[in-house]
């Protein structure tokens, strides 16, 4: 506990596939100081995504110092890290990398699902994981190893999440550690029994000790070393806690820790989740330990979200200026729900839940002589937000459990239009918070209760977390009307999929039939 005439503060460091973002927290959850360090991504070959663990330290230590930089008369009593998921890095005895980490968006291991899914069989993996099976699960960029670089895979001497290495360099650790939420994105992780999986481990030859020991989020796993200390300017000794994936601890800087709340992040990737007591498998969703300790986050993923935004004004617009999506937006407001016709199958990267099919691609449907790109872009809006509504009722007709709000955020939560479809088509309230960095923030409640501020993570997710607070925040309520031709406009996107997946098979079937001719 601090001297109670020195301001406290607590640090999440949120570890993402982009930056790295320190942010120092008060006890009620404003920012007090904050900082951010880019790195890189490689794409080497085509579907190949590969990161240098080097650069995540390097980042990190940045992030920290100019963060630390910034605060004045503050006391630091813990920190806690946010990470992207289903990252793995691959190290030797040393902990250093013997091969590029692979991303959580590399898809080299397509094949591999396949194979590894016939033995002991998809239905086995899903039980296990939570997770049906996809290319983002670090277990199949695994099995891609062992078959295709076998000696770099058998001098790997520990395969470890972004979490893990982290948190070992900070602390100078003797063994990796990491939080279950951390681990469970990984694929080798049994998310009942909290514990790596032996079967899972068997199959791609791994050994436990191969592995950072899991732990409970909020369990102290190391004290700042010296070395960081001097690095950073942080505290020597500060006391650094096991979080989680950064979509789980959104979920808490977003105080979804109850089934009637549900988080949509319209960013890059549209990720949607809901916390649940129980652990039910389905391919409409996948599941995820909660950071709090306490069941589950049953997250949806949409890939192409924003990003499909951006493809269709480098594509269609051509204009990169800062006001264009505020001017596409004010083009498409007098455009009727539907598009007038125009309809968007959003699987530009393929499709995650509920269809779990890579050789998914995108489609316009309903196009003539009299539609304008105007028709389009407002189509694609429709689309993601379909998608993530009938989530949201898969979810609430699977579990029985109901929904009443959606806590908007992510770039595309600072769009009225968006935010009141959203609305409209969900018939859900929808509360959008000026607050950002809900990752870093889901991290710093985890410090929060590890230094003793609060009795529990949920405790300080209730007293930390902006949607609990009347001040910064704006509710969009529905309109019945919409919600009317919203639900009709809803049945008849359910089945473009299914009218659309065995063309879109037979094209990339031609492709790579011709490619390899050429």
């Amino acid at each position: 506990m601090s001297d109670s005439n020195t301001p406290s503060v607590v640090i999440g460091l949120d570890c993402s596939t982009q930056s790295a973002k320190a942010v120092a927290w008060t006890k009620h959850g404003a920012i007090i100081a904050e900082a951010s360090a880019s790195f890189s991504t490689q794409n080497p070959a085509k579907g190949r995504f590969e990161q240098n663990i080097e650069h995540w330290w390097h980042a990190s230590c940045d992030a920290l110092k100019n963060c630390v930089d910034s605060l004045h008369g503050h006391r630091i009593e813990g920190m806690a890290i946010s990470n992207q998921r289903e990252t793995i890095a691959f190290v030797d005895a040393q902990d250093r990398a013997v091969y590029p980490a692979i991303s959580w968006m590399d898809n080299r291991c397509r094949h591999e699902v396949a194979e590894l899914c016939q033995h002991p069989g998809d239905a086995f993996l899903h039980k296990i994981t939570g997770v049906y099976p996809d290319v983002t699960p670090a277990i199949f960029s695994c099995e891609w190893m062992r078959k295709n670089v076998p000696d770099v895979y058998k001098n790997t001497a520990h395969f470890v999440d972004v979490n893990a290495f982290l948190t070992k360099r900070l602390c100078g650790n003797d063994t990796y550690k990491t939080s279950f939420a951390s681990a469970d994105p990984m694929g080798f992780f049994d998310v009942q029994k909290k514990q790596w999986s032996p079967e899972l481990l068997k199959r791609v030859a791994i050994a436990p000790q191969q592995l950072s020991t899991p732990v409970p989020s909020g369990t102290k796993v190391g004290d700042l070393s010296l070395d960081t200390a001097t690095r950073t300017g942080l505290p020597q000794g500060l006391p650094v806690f096991a979080a989680g994936g950064d979509g789980q601890c959104a979920a808490i800087g977003a105080n979804c820790i109850r089934s009637d709340r549900a988080y949509m992040n319209l960013g890059s990737a549209v990720v949607s989740g809901i916390w649940c007591a129980d652990f039910n498998i389905s391919k409409n969703w996948r599941i995820k330990v909660a950071i709090h300790n306490q069941g589950y986050i049953y997250e949806t993923v949409m890939r192409s979200g924003t990003v499909l935004l951006d493809w269709f004004v480098t594509q269609f617009i051509g204009d990169t200026a800062d006001n264009i999506f505020p001017h596409l937006f004010e083009k498409i407001e007098n455009i009727a729900i539907g598009s007038d016709g125009v309809m968007v199958l959003p699987y530009w990267l393929g499709v995650m839940d509920p269809h779990w099919d890579l050789d998914a691609r995108g489609a316009i449907i309903g196009l003539s002589a009299s539609r304008t790109k105007y028709h389009i872009f407002r189509a694609i809006i429709e689309a993601i937000s379909l998608s993530q509504v009938s989530a949201i009722k898969a979810f609430e007709r699977e579990t029985g459990h109901c929904v009443d709000t959606i806590f908007a955020v992510g770039g595309g939560s600072k769009t009225p239009l968006w935010v009141q479809m959203i609305a409209d088509a969900s018939a859900k309230n929808v509360v959008v918070s000026d607050a950002a960095e809900l990752s870093s923030l889901g991290a710093g409640m985890v410090a929060a209760y590890g230094v003793g501020w609060y009795t529990s993570i949920a405790d300080a997710s209730d007293a930390m977390s902006p949607i609990t607070s009347p001040h910064g925040t704006r509710t969009y309520t529905p309109n019945p009307d919409n919600t009317l031709q919203y639900q009709e406009l809803m049945d008849i996107y359910a089945g473009l999929y299914s009218a659309t997946a065995t063309v879109h098979k037979k094209l990339l079937q031609f492709v790579d039939k011709w490619r390899q001719k050429a």
